[in-house]
């Protein structure tokens, strides 16, 4: 059977460094002489843009190499990263039916593309994997003995495959109707606090309008929050790489998603407290799929778990809100914290 190639779609706007790298380093990938390249340029939507977004421009004037084809999308007016993602989205899947997506701050290993389309080949049939991810967070990983490992609870967008059809359904049924039905069930709420305290806070928080990225309106947002709680729902997971073929230089405060992070080296390695410095990259040239047996899957979130340290506090405080909302109501709750936010 003839191998399929993913294409690779990176919306852009302005940070010419962080694309040059990002771009540079899929480059140097073998199997990128086989990969297309969708490039969603975006348009200035301030003054701020606009030395950047000419740089990309005259960049990508230049002509790319390296890639079977290069398919650059120019926008001529701002469209915002969800929508000018979407748009490169559909204009691969006119010819590919699976994508890798990647942000412009990403750096690659030489074997992405590789562990990248190997993995989507093994897992396209089997309908718990939802996606591939490049990206591996920054905890030790010395007792996960395969070269991929799975997590429900967590999805890394630094970087990651799935399939048009996985994803198309996955928006359809990623619906708020469906995180109330499962945030009214105390009995899903008790296996999510399980499988991982940290992402179950972070879905209450959100639920309840403390923290943005999940809910806005009457949409549910495509981000790594909604999709990781959208897996833990419905019984989906992750593939994640035991060492990361991808590092991510958003954490300098440019990035749309990712905050500015200080890392104090005097104190352990966590999700609020690591830095550029802390992500390794996979220096191999090759790779093979083996999948990770010796561990169970709550073995595996407890692994991660040790990297999403969340303070008792916060623990103790969040679900006294989560009980709380049981009682007066989740809309009545949102509107009492936003109150208190607002105060």
């Amino acid at each position: 059977m003839e191998r399929k190639y993913a294409p690779v779609i990176i919306p852009t706007l302005c940070r010419y460094e962080h694309f040059k790298r990002c771009v540079e380093s899929l480059q140097r990938n073998p199997w990128a002489k086989d990969t297309d390249l969708y490039i969603g340029l975006d348009y200035p939507a301030k003054e701020g843009h606009y030395e950047g977004y000419e740089k990309i421009k005259a960049y990508l004037e230049g002509g790319i190499g390296g890639f079977a084809n290069v398919f650059i999308l120019k926008q001529d007016k701002n469209q915002g990263s969800l929508k000018n993602t979407e748009l490169l989205r559909l204009a691969a899947a006119e010819k590919h039916d699976r994508f890798i997506f990647s942000e412009d701050d990403n750096e690659f290993s030489a074997n992405f593309l590789e562990y990248m389309n190997k993995c989507l080949d093994q897992y396209e049939e089997d309908e718990n994997v939802l996606a591939v991810a490049g990206y591996k967070y920054p905890f030790r990983s010395d007792r996960i003995k395969g070269t991929v490992f799975t997590s429900n609870v967590y999805f890394a967008a630094f970087g990651y495959g799935s399939w048009n059809r996985k994803m198309m359904k996955a928006q359809e049924e990623m619906t708020i109707e469906l995180f109330r039905t499962r945030y009214k069930s105390l009995k899903f709420m008790r296996c999510f606090y399980r499988q991982g305290v940290n992402q179950y806070c972070n879905f209450v928080k959100a639920m309840l309008g403390y923290i943005p990225g999940l809910i806005e309106g009457d949409r549910v947002l495509p981000y790594d929050l909604a999709y990781g709680c959208y897996m833990i729902a419905q019984g989906k997971k992750m593939i994640f790489p035991a060492v990361s073929k991808v590092k991510n230089w958003g954490y300098d405060g440019s990035g749309e998603h990712c905050d500015s992070l200080i890392y104090d080296k005097e104190k352990p390695v966590t999700h609020r407290n690591f830095g550029t410095e802390c992500l390794e990259l996979d220096e191999n040239k090759g790779f093979e799929i083996m999948e990770e047996k010796n561990l169970s899957q709550q073995e595996l979130n407890d692994i991660l778990s040790e990297f999403f340290v969340i303070p008792g506090k916060e623990i103790v405080r969040t679900k006294a809100a989560y009980y709380l909302s049981r009682v007066i109501g989740i809309d009545k709750m949102r509107k009492l914290i936003h109150g208190v936010k607002r105060k």
